[in-house]
């Protein structure tokens, strides 16, 4: 019993570590996402 609680324990760490890279990765490109808009709009604004 003790070899399958330390595996479902390593397979939730495991999972845990996956969202949270997700929801890093999913923040970081809406950031630049954000960042290049804000570009755009500066670059449009000194353009008019």
């Amino acid at each position: 019993m003790d070899g399958v609680t330390n595996v479902k324990i390593h397979i939730l760490t495991f999972v845990k570590i996956v969202v949270i890279v997700d929801i890093v990765a999913i923040v970081n490109t809406r950031l630049d996402k954000l960042g290049i808009f804000n570009s755009i709009n500066k670059k449009f604004k000194c353009s008019q």
